[in-house]
């Protein structure tokens, strides 16, 4: 399924972008990007920014995305209303149908890592007419890389090196900064593991792993990174996972993650 963005909303998206570089906000659109600004995979553009760049976020979106030229109220004071009232914010979203902005923290311990208590964080913002039929364009920025759990509710940090190696070894695609080829891969497995039911991931998942697959395991050092990622994901079973990948079945990791007892 794609989105496909009109061209005020191909404006706001490179003006997110803009103004993210701009405040030298280290950023990556993780999925789905192939074909932006004109349509994205998916019903939005998720964006992994640092943690410590996360709080920022909320003032490049108040610059970025058009709102109400008559609003009297910074945006981060009416968020801040409206979670105290929800009928407040119900109003709020009918008078200024050009923006919506809500903002979840989800808070979460993860085994593997030494911290007591890591914080995943998600902003969620809008820009569209609530009033026309067009749907709107969405915007999920994460500060930490992670994933749904198979068996518990909640999000879960990855390793904070693949949070590290994702920004370092970022690259350019049509003017949006986007994962390397073995970090987009990495991730997509990720979500296909973690994500996705017996079902398997939508086609255009297996599309790009393919592609990318056939980038990564034929360039020498691209390998190599996916097999750190994969050492940093799957731990003792990310042979498995390796060779999974090269024969191309994707949707077989999980099954197999199950034959390991320490996984």
């Amino acid at each position: 399924m794609y989105y496909e963005l009109s061209p005020d909303e191909q404006s706001v998206l490179e003006s997110v972008a803009h103004s993210l570089s701009e405040d030298d906000i280290s950023y990556v659109i993780l999925r789905g990007f192939v074909d932006l600004p004109e349509r994205v995979w998916g019903d939005d553009i998720d964006i992994f920014v640092h943690e410590d760049d996360f709080d920022a976020v909320f003032g490049v979106m108040e610059d970025a995305i058009p709102g109400d030229p008559n609003r009297k109220a910074p945006i981060r004071e009416q968020l801040s209303v409206a979670l105290e009232d929800p009928r407040e914010s119900v109003r709020r979203v009918l008078s200024e149908p050009k923006i919506v902005i809500d903002h979840l923290l989800i808070r979460r311990k993860h085994q593997n890592l030494d911290e007591p208590d890591n914080k995943v964080k998600l902003a969620k913002f809008a820009y569209g007419d609530s009033r026309s039929k067009h749907e709107t364009l969405r915007f999920d920025v994460w500060n930490h890389m992670c994933y749904s759990s198979p068996l518990h509710s909640g999000k879960y940090r990855v390793d904070p090196e693949i949070d590290r190696l994702m920004l370092r070894d970022r690259v350019q695609h049509n003017g949006f900064y986007v994962p390397s080829p073995p970090d987009e891969l990495a991730h997509l497995v990720g979500r296909t593991v973690f994500y996705y039911n017996e079902d398997g991931p939508p086609s255009y998942y297996m599309d790009r792993m393919n592609e990318l697959r056939d980038t990564v395991l034929s360039n020498e050092s691209q390998d190599e990174k996916l097999h750190r990622l994969l050492k940093l994901m799957f731990f003792d079973a990310w042979e498995t996972a390796y060779l999974l990948i090269d024969e191309r079945k994707y949707g077989s990791i999980r099954g197999e993650l199950e034959a390991f007892s320490d996984y």
